[in-house]
């Protein structure tokens, strides 16, 4: 008994250490509610977001991702909005899924009304941190990336308020839509009030 729950142990250490994620949803989890502000997602797992968008061009060149994040920022300036950098690959089961779950009915308009979004490639294959590692010194990043995506969450001045690979890490309870919608909330410069009425 002791040896199979070691093997256990040690299957879902060396899951949770990959580069992406498993596909498969962990067994009894419970989607956390909404956090104040943030929309309620419709699907409750990775597994119900049909067909995820691969929204990283990796065939853009250095100057063009460099020219995608400047017009965020310059959008940003203008809006007052956050910027979330989001890096990763479209061989990534977790970016794609991010990435479809931003884009829901019900989440897009919430995401659209607090942040300017930029998908930047940084991998194309997986275990690999191999283009764009010219934007890296933008971000404060001192090492490349080995966990994917890696979301970077900045002021429209370029302020960084927050980089890591959190949204995705279910080893801290963020393993499902509405986790990652509820992560991204927390950085809405200016989250929408809840109005009483008397």
């Amino acid at each position: 008994m002791i040896k199979g729950l070691v093997i256990a142990v040690t299957f879902g250490a060396i899951l949770g250490l990959s580069a992406c994620a498993p596909k498969e949803k962990v067994k009894g989890e419970i989607p956390p509610p909404p956090a104040l502000g943030a929309p309620l997602v419709q699907v409750k797992a990775l597994a119900d977001i049909k067909d995820p968008p691969a929204p990283y061009d990796d065939k853009a060149s250095p100057e063009q991702i460099t020219g995608m994040i400047d017009a965020a920022y310059s959008r940003a300036s203008q809006s007052g909005k956050r910027v979330v950098v989001d890096l990763g690959g479209n061989w990534c089961v977790w970016c794609r899924g991010l990435a479809g779950a931003f884009h829901r009915p019900e989440v897009s308009p919430y995401i659209d009304q607090h942040f300017e979004v930029v998908y930047v490639p940084i991998s194309t294959k997986e275990g690999a941190t191999d283009i764009n590692k010219h934007i890296f010194a933008r971000f404060k990043l001192d090492k490349d990336p080995d966990h994917f995506p890696w979301m970077i969450v900045t002021e429209a001045d370029g302020t960084v308020l927050h980089s890591s690979y959190d949204i995705t890490r279910t080893d801290i309870g963020n393993a499902t839509p509405q986790s990652w919608v509820n992560w991204v909330a927390q950085y809405a410069k200016t989250p929408p009030t809840t109005e009483t009425k008397a």
